[in-house]
């Protein structure tokens, strides 16, 4: 019997599929961002057709229930994605600082000019 979590999962895997193509397609997104909102896709459909997979990894994992490692997982990919956009914010700020710096010397100049 499917399940709505089942098919809550299936829909939001093909969603993060197609945006991820779509972003790429339209060059809004960077491939290793795609190759990773493609891998989540891909592991939740995985887990919403084959449920036993999720059986087989939290056995793997030593966890109690399948629903317990999927959340714990999520968690994980979470501390990444937070950290990479931590990480990524933290280059933005270094390149604003530099082009601030840039554009405060070109006005020193322009108005030493004259």
């Amino acid at each position: 019997m499917v399940s709505i979590i089942n098919v809550a999962g299936f829909l939001l895997g093909c969603y993060f599929l197609l945006q991820s193509y779509l972003l790429v397609k339209e060059k809004k997104e960077e491939v290793t961002d795609f190759l990773a909102w493609s891998i989540i896709g891909l592991s939740l459909l995985v887990l919403t057709v084959v449920p036993q997979v999720g059986d087989a990894l939290a056995s793997y994992l030593r966890i109690s229930t399948r629903a317990n490692t999927i959340f714990g997982l999520a968690i994980f990919l979470l501390y990444l994605i937070i950290f990479r956009m931590n990480t990524l914010n933290r280059n933005l700020y270094r390149q604003i600082s530099v082009l601030n710096e840039e554009i405060a010397l070109l006005k020193y100049e322009r108005e030493n000019r004259k």
